[in-house]
């Protein structure tokens, strides 16, 4: 039976540990360590029940062999660090050992003991940043549990490629660089639900893409990337599903061109901006496109999306020139703009030329002029947003059953 689930617990405390027991005398320099002689004077306290050391934030080797010859559980909380030589000391510890504080993790030999006492259940690691190539071997022999390595962020690729042979599921959602295959290959496999969250990661390999890229049919989130090559815009394009970049603010020209042969639903709604050649290379993918996070857009852009077929969101564009609605307005699919709630009389003039479903249910109100242009369209508007219409602007859009309107203006 492992110490945190026993029924009576005694916790011998040293200052700092938040005990009701009376700490036993710490005569340490430093009150948050613990001296020689107090091991033993902890296993006279406690009698045969486990020990917990919530209060230490530091461990001599010496201390550390001394705490190695009690063969009990014990808990070591405190702990962030530890040298090789206490590692080394506690390694050699006969009972159940919980350091789950720690935020270094180094020694194979401390990594080893963990591994195999925690097979059958979770390995709760995820104080851990730093993880050497050495205990990422060693902690391939934990088997049949997870293991929770959620605080690590980077990983050499010796240490990635270790952790990619563990046997149970594998935690590591703050990793933010992603350049092995053989690890993107593990968590690949372990998704059970066909939705790749990869939320931490900010740069990801051409390689490791690939992979990613194999998940067919599934969900893939990209939150956190922040740059994409042209190679791994590539990689990715052989994703079948849907696929989301939030923080991704600049497409390189290469990259759109290369991204466009995705086939599924494509969310680039972190993009500010977009050049005239990233909207042409981008225009060419087939399927629902998501660029709410532009606010501005060039006539050029413009005209180069306008060549897009299919769902097209441009949410995040509150203004609208009137020579960009004329060239928008070619769209060959629905056109969502409900970030804009006014719209000029030209704007319109130009938005009416659409021939597919236009969403504009931002807009609150339009003038008689604006209302009897967007009544020639051929294609449907969507206008649910209007609150004030004067009598003749709301007879204009009643003439064209195509036209959605609140029930107030029908």
């Amino acid at each position: 039976m492992r110490w945190e689930v026993t029924a009576v617990v005694v916790a011998l405390a040293v200052p700092g540990c938040g005990s009701t027991e009376r700490p036993v005398q710490n005569t340490a320099e430093k009150p948050n360590e613990l001296t020689v002689e107090q091991p033993q004077q902890a296993v006279a306290k406690t009698g045969g029940l486990p020990l917990k050391f919530g209060g230490l934030t530091a461990l001599s080797a010496e201390a550390a062999e001394g705490l190695a010859q009690r063969e009990r559980p014990m808990s070591l909380n405190g702990l962030t660090t530890l040298t090789d030589e206490a590692a080394r000391s506690l390694s050699q510890h006969g009972g159940d050992l919980n350091v789950c504080s720690l935020t270094t993790l180094t020694s194979q030999e401390l990594a080893m003991k963990l591994a195999i006492e925690y097979r059958g259940e979770s390995l709760p690691l995820q104080g851990v940043k730093t993880l050497s190539a050495e205990a990422a071997e060693a902690l391939v022999h934990h088997r049949n549990g997870d293991l929770n390595l959620n605080g690590l962020t980077t990983l050499t690729d010796e240490a990635a490629k270790w952790l990619a042979k563990h046997e149970g599921d594998l935690y590591l959602e703050r990793l933010t660089t992603l350049t092995s295959r053989e690890l993107a290959t593990k968590l690949v496999a372990q998704d059970r639900n066909h939705v790749l969250h990869f939320q931490g990661v900010k740069t990801l390999s051409a390689e490791a893409a690939e992979v990613l890229a194999h998940n067919n049919d599934g969900q893939l989130w990209l939150y956190s990337l922040t740059t994409l090559t042209a190679e791994t815009a590539q990689s990715l394009a052989q994703h079948k599903g849907p696929m989301s970049f939030n923080s991704l603010t600049t497409l390189l020209d290469e990259a759109a061109e290369a991204l466009a042969q995705h086939k599924g639903e494509l969310a680039l709604n972190g993009l500010t901006t977009l050049s005239d050649e990233a909207a042409k290379g981008i225009a060419q993918h087939k399927g629902e496109l998501g660029l709410n996070g532009l606010t501005t857009l060039s006539v050029g852009a413009a005209t180069a999306l306008a060549q897009h077929e299919g769902w097209l969101h441009l949410n995040g564009l509150t203004t609208l020139s009137d020579e960009v609605a004329k060239a928008i307005a070619q769209h060959k699919g629905t056109l969502l703009l409900e970030g804009l709630t006014t719209l000029s009389d030209e704007a319109a003039e130009g938005l009416a030329q659409c021939k597919s479903l236009l969403i504009l249910n931002g807009v609150t109100t339009l003038t008689a002029r604006a209302a009897e242009s967007l009544a020639q369209t051929e294609g449907g508007i969507a206008l649910w947003g209007l609150t004030t219409l004067t009598d003749e602007a709301a007879k204009s859009l009643r003439a064209n059953r195509s036209i959605q309107l609140p029930a107030r203006f029908k």
